[in-house]
C-alpha cells in the first residue's frame, strides 16, 4: 500500500515535456523519426513517453508500428472520453512498457472533428502521466499544430537536402520566429544527409543562420 501511494505521488509530480516533429514538406521522414525517437527515450532513456499522431489527415504512425485499423484519437472524441487520463487511456496502443501511441484517424475527414480544444484538453489531461510527449504534426500551421508548438519545449524541424525541401523550410522558420520561437526551442534536423544532393553542408549552414543541429546519414539498406 505504501509503495503504491510513493508510486502515485511521483506519477502525480510527472510534468511532461513536449517534443514536437514538425515539417513544411511531406516526405523528409519525420515520422519515422518522431517514432523511433519515442522508442530510443522509452527504452534507453528509461522515460515514460507518450507518442500523439497529429497528422490527423494522412498520419502513418500506426502503419510503421504494423497496428492499422486500431483504435484512434477520432474514437475518443466521438466517444466523448478525452477529458481525463483514466478516460482516454484505452484509446492508446501499449507499444511497449514505456511508450504509449494515440494514432491519427483512418480517413482524411475524420481531421474535422478534432479541434484545438480536444488537442488542449487531451495535453493537459496527460500531461502528469509521462515524462515526455512527442507529437508528430502534419504539414500544416492548423490551431491545433499551433497550440502544440506553443506548448513544445522542443520543434525539431526536419528537413532533406533536396532545394524544395530547404526552400519550404526557410519558410517555416520564417513562420516560428514571427510567432516569437527562439533559436533555443527550433532546431534544424537534416534527414538522409547526403553531399550527392549537389548541396554541401557548409552551403546549408550559410542559408540556416542559426545551424544544424543534427544530420541524419543517407543510409537506405538500414
Amino acid at each position: 500500500e505504501r509503495q503504491a501511494i510513493y508510486r502515485n505521488r511521483a506519477e502525480q509530480a510527472k510534468d511532461a515535456k513536449v517534443i514536437v516533429f514538425f515539417s513544411s514538406k511531406g516526405g523528409v521522414g519525420k515520422s519515422f523519426l518522431a517514432l523511433n525517437t519515442s522508442v530510443i527515450f522509452s527504452r534507453k532513456e528509461q522515460k515514460k513517453v507518450l507518442l500523439i499522431d497529429m497528422d490527423f489527415q494522412f498520419g502513418d504512425i500506426s502503419i510503421l508500428v504494423n497496428q492499422y485499423n486500431k483504435r484512434t484519437i477520432l474514437d475518443a472524441v466521438n466517444d466523448g472520453q478525452t477529458d481525463s487520463y483514466e478516460s482516454i487511456k484505452p484509446y492508446f496502443h501499449k507499444y511497449s512498457d514505456n511508450l504509449d501511441i494515440l494514432f491519427a484517424p483512418e480517413n482524411p475527414e475524420g481531421a474535422e472533428y478534432i479541434t484545438k480544444e480536444t488537442i488542449e484538453k487531451l495535453l493537459v489531461a496527460v500531461k502528469n502521466q509521462y515524462d515526455i510527449i512527442v507529437v508528430d504534426t502534419g504539414v500544416n500551421f492548423s490551431d491545433s499544430t499551433l497550440y502544440v508548438l506553443d506548448a513544445a519545449a522542443k520543434i525539431l524541424m526536419v528537413s532533406t537536402m533536396e532545394i524544395p525541401a530547404l526552400k519550404d523550410t526557410k519558410l517555416a522558420l520564417k513562420v516560428m520566429e514571427s510567432l516569437g520561437y527562439d533559436r533555443d526551442k527550433v532546431k534544424l534536423v537534416i534527414n538522409r544527409f547526403d553531399s550527392g544532393h549537389g548541396i554541401k553542408k557548409k552551403e546549408v549552414e550559410e542559408a540556416f543562420r542559426d545551424g544544424i543541429f543534427a544530420t541524419i546519414p543517407e543510409e537506405e539498406k538500414a
